[in-house]
C-alpha cells in the first residue's frame, strides 16, 4: 500500500479518491455500529461486531494511505478502545460474559486466558455412583420414609405392576422445608433404596456467567443421567437455578430455565427420576412447578423428639459412650434444632470427650448443647405445634375441648350459649318457631385464638372438622381453588354431621373482590353455603366482619357473629401457666407481672415466649423465674400492640339481614 503514495499525488487519482472526511466518517460509522452491537448479548455472540471493527480498520488504513490524514491512523484504535470499554461495562453490569464458539467447535474465552475459570460441565466427569447410605442411616423421619416408600420407591421398584394397572411411576419429587433438615440426605438415600445411580448438582455446578453455558450445563447433567439409567437426578436449591423472577430474567437465565424445562419434559420414556429441593415452594419458578415433573411435593420438617433421638444414636453409634448417658434428655433439650444441628451436637460432644480422653458423658453433651444453638430460629414459629409435643403439650391442630383452652372461659361460655345450645337443642327452638343456628363468624385480630375456637366447636359437638383455608390451598399447591372449595364442601356434606371451618374467610372471599381466582372462590361459597343442611355447621374466622364479601356474609351461614378480642392479661397468664413445664417453674413465679410484660402479645407470641424459655430451661437445667420470663418478653415485638379492631358485639345478628333468606 506504500506504493500508492506516489499515485495519491497525481491529479487524476485525486479526482476519484474520496476526501479524508469521507473516510473518517465511514470509519466512525462502522465503529459506532460495532459498539452498539456489543451492547446486545445475542448480537455480540455472533461476533458480527468484530467484523464491523475489521471493516473500520480497512477503511482507516486505505484512507490514511490515500489521503495521508493522520486522523485516519488514530480513528480505528480509538473506536476499538471504546468498543472494549463498552464491552467490559456490559459484562460487569449484566454479570455475564460471552463465550465464543471457535471454528473447530471448542469453547474458547476471549476475555481471559487459560482454563482456570472454566465452569462448563462435562457429562463424563459427573459422579453417578450410588450413594453409600440408605434409609437405615436416616435418623427418625418415619412418616417421611413411609410416604416416600408408598409414593416413590414402590412405584419405581415395581414398574411392571404399576404399568399393568395403568399407573405410571412417579417422575419427580420436590422437597421443601427449612435448611439443614435432611432433604439432600434423604434424596440420596432414596437412590440407594431403589438401586438407582445418583447425580447431584447444586446451583454452582449449573449457573455460569457465560451466555449459553448454563443451558449447556443442564443438558450435560441429563446426558450423564441418560448414560447411567436408571438414575436419580437431585437438584439442590432449585430456586437458585429456576427461581421466581416474575418475568425479569437475563438471556442466559431464560436459556437455562428453558433447557431445564425441556429436559424435565423429555424424560417420560426413560428411567430417570428427578428430585429437587427448596426452602420455600413459592420461590420456585411457576413454569417449573407446572411442568408436570414435580407432582409429588413433600415437606421435610425439622426433626421431632424421636427423630432427634435416633440421629443422636446413629452419630454416637461408633463412639464410646458412658453408661449413664441419657440421649432422651439430650433429644428433649434440642427441640427446635435442625437435623444438621443435632449431628453437630454429637460431633462436638465427641471432640470434647477426645480432649478429656474419656467416653462421651452427659457433661460433654450438655457442653455441646450450650455451645450450639438452632440454625433455623426464623422457622420455629412456623413449626411451633411441631415442637409442642417436646414440651408435653398437645398440637393445636387437634381440636380441643373448651375446658382445655386456658383463659378463654368467658368467650367459650358465650359460644356455648349462642351457638352450641341452639344446635344441641334444635327441636326445642323449632317448637317455638325459632330457626336453628346455621353457623357463626368469629372475628378479631390475628392469632387471637379464632381457629382454635372454631375447631373446638367441633370437639364440643363431637363432630369431624372439614376445613377450607388459604393455608390449606398453599399446602396442597392447589391450582384451581374454586374447584377444590366445591370438593371440600361436598366432603363436609358426605360425612355429616360435621363442622365446616372457613378459616380466614376474609382472604377466601374478601370484600375488595381480589383476583379472578379469589372471586371464583367467593362465587362458589355464595352458591354452595345455602345448600347445606342442618347437619353441617359452618364456622368462619375473619379479622373483621367488613372484610368479608357481602354476598358470602349473607349466604345464610353466619347467623351469629362473635368477636374474639386480643388476649387480656388473665388469658395471657393462664396460657403461660399451661404452656410452661411445671417441673422447671420456680415456686415464686409471678404470672401477673409476666402478663403485664406481655401486653399486646397474641396467643402465638405468648406460646412462642413459653416455648423459647422452656427450651432454654431444659437445655441449661435451670429453673424458670419471673425475671427470666419478663426479660424474654421484653425482647419480643408484640404482634397486637396498638390493635384497635372493629367491635360489633353491640350489633345483634338479627340486625344484619340475610340477603338470601335461607331457611333450614
Amino acid at each position: 500500500m506504500i506504493a500508492l503514495f506516489p499515485f495519491a499525488q497525481l491529479g487524476a487519482f485525486d479526482a476519484v479518491v474520496p476526501g479524508s472526511n469521507v473516510f473518517l466518517a465511514t470509519v466512525l460509522t462502522f465503529g459506532t455500529i460495532a459498539i452498539a452491537f456489543r451492547t446486545v448479548s445475542w448480537l455480540a455472540a455472533t461476533q458480527f461486531d468484530r467484523l464491523l471493527l475489521g471493516v473500520a480498520y480497512v477503511f482507516g488504513v486505505v484512507g490514511f494511505v490515500a489521503t495521508g490524514d493522520p486522523a485516519l491512523a488514530f480513528a480505528p484504535p480509538a473506536v476499538t478502545l471504546a468498543w472494549l470499554v463498552v464491552g467490559r461495562y456490559t459484562e460487569t453490569a449484566g454479570g455475564t460474559a460471552v463465550r465464543r464458539q471457535a471454528p473447530g467447535g471448542d469453547r474458547t474465552d476471549q476475555s481471559r486466558g487459560g482454563d482456570e475459570d472454566d465452569t462448563a460441565l462435562d457429562a463424563d466427569e459427573l459422579n453417578t455412583d450410588p450413594p453409600g447410605h440408605d434409609f437405615s442411616d436416616v435418623g427418625g423421619m418415619a412418616d417421611l420414609k413411609e410416604t416416600l416408600t408408598d409414593r416413590v420407591i414402590d412405584p419405581l421398584t415395581r414398574r411392571d405392576v404399576y404399568d399393568h394397572y395403568g399407573i405410571g411411576a412417579v417422575n419427580g419429587v420436590l422437597f421443601h422445608g427449612p435448611p439443614g433438615c435432611g432433604k439432600t440426605f434423604v434424596a440420596s438415600a432414596v437412590a440407594a433404596e431403589t438401586d438407582y445411580n445418583y447425580v447431584e448438582v447444586t446451583p454452582s455446578d449449573i449457573t455460569s456467567k457465560y451466555i449459553g453455558e448454563a443451558a449447556d450445563n443442564v443438558a450435560a447433567v441429563f446426558e450423564a443421567a441418560r448414560e447411567n439409567e436408571p438414575c436419580l437426578v437431585f437438584i439442590d436449591e432449585i430456586d437458585a437455578i429456576a427461581g421466581d423472577r416474575s418475568g425479569r430474567m437475563a438471556t442466559s437465565e431464560q436459556q437455562m430455565v428453558n433447557q431445564l424445562l425441556t429436559e424435565l419434559e423429555s424424560q417420560h420414556d426413560s428411567e430417570i427420576v428427578v428430585f429437587a429441593a427448596t426452602n420455600y415452594l413459592e420461590d420456585v419458578d411457576d413454569a417449573i412447578l407446572r411442568s408436570g415433573r414435580f407432582d409429588e411435593r413433600i415437606e421435610v420438617p425439622p426433626p421431632d423428639r424421636q427423630a432427634r433421638l435416633e440421629i443422636l444414636r446413629l452419630e454416637l453409634a461408633e463412639a464410646p459412650v458412658g453408661d449413664n448417658v441419657s440421649l432422651e434428655a439430650v433429644a428433649e433439650s434440642t427441640a427446635g434444632y435442625a437435623s444438621s444441628d443435632v449431628t453437630l451436637v454429637a460431633d462436638v460432644a465427641i471432640r470434647h470427650a477426645i480432649a478429656d480422653e474419656s467416653p462421651v458423658e452427659q457433661s460433654h453433651l450438655r457442653q455441646a448443647i450450650a455451645e450450639i444453638d438452632t440454625s433455623i430460629p426464623d422457622w420455629l414459629d412456623r413449626y411451633e405445634d411441631h415442637f409442642d409435643e417436646d414440651l408435653g403439650r398437645s398440637s393445636s391442630d387437634q381440636p380441643r375441648q373448651f375446658d382445655d383452652l386456658p383463659g378463654m372461659d368467658e368467650l367459650t361460655a358465650a359460644i356455648d350459649r349462642r351457638v352450641l345450645e341452639p344446635v344441641r337443642n334444635a327441636d326445642g327452638y323449632e317448637r317455638y318457631g325459632v330457626a336453628p343456628v346455621d353457623g357463626t363468624l368469629l372475628y378479631g385480630p390475628p392469632d387471637a385464638g379464632k381457629t382454635s375456637l372454631a375447631r373446638s366447636i367441633a370437639a364440643e359437638l363431637d363432630r369431624p372438622v372439614v376445613e377450607i383455608s388459604p393455608d390449606r390451598f398453599r399446602r396442597e399447591s392447589v391450582d384451581e381453588p374454586a374447584e377444590r372449595t366445591a370438593e371440600i364442601v361436598e366432603d363436609a356434606r358426605e360425612i355429616a354431621p360435621s363442622v365446616l371451618v372457613l378459616d380466614d374467610v376474609d382472604e377466601l372471599a374478601p370484600a375488595s373482590g381480589g383476583s379472578r381466582a379469589t372471586k371464583r372462590v367467593a362465587t362458589q361459597l355464595e352458591t354452595l353455603l345455602p345448600t347445606l343442611e342442618d347437619d353441617v355447621l359452618v364456622v368462619g374466622t375473619a379479622r373483621s366482619v367488613e372484610g368479608v364479601n357481602v354476598d358470602v356474609l349473607h349466604a345464610g351461614a353466619f347467623d351469629e357473629r362473635i368477636e374474639v378480642p386480643p388476649p387480656d392479661a388473665a388469658t395471657r397468664a393462664a396460657i403461660l401457666s399451661d404452656a410452661l413445664p411445671a417441673g422447671f417453674l420456680a415456686d415464686t413465679v409471678d404470672f401477673d407481672a409476666v402478663a403485664d410484660a406481655t401486653a399486646g402479645f397474641s396467643l402465638r407470641d405468648v406460646r412462642h415466649l413459653a416455648g423459647r424459655v422452656a427450651r432454654e430451661a431444659v437445655r441449661r437445667e435451670e429453673p424458670i423465674t419471673t425475671d427470666r420470663l419478663v426479660a424474654e418478653a421484653e425482647a419480643v415485638e408484640p404482634t397486637l400492640a396498638g390493635w384497635d379492631g372493629p367491635r360489633m358485639d353491640h350489633l345483634r345478628s338479627s340486625a344484619v339481614p340475610d340477603g338470601i333468606g335461607r331457611r333450614r
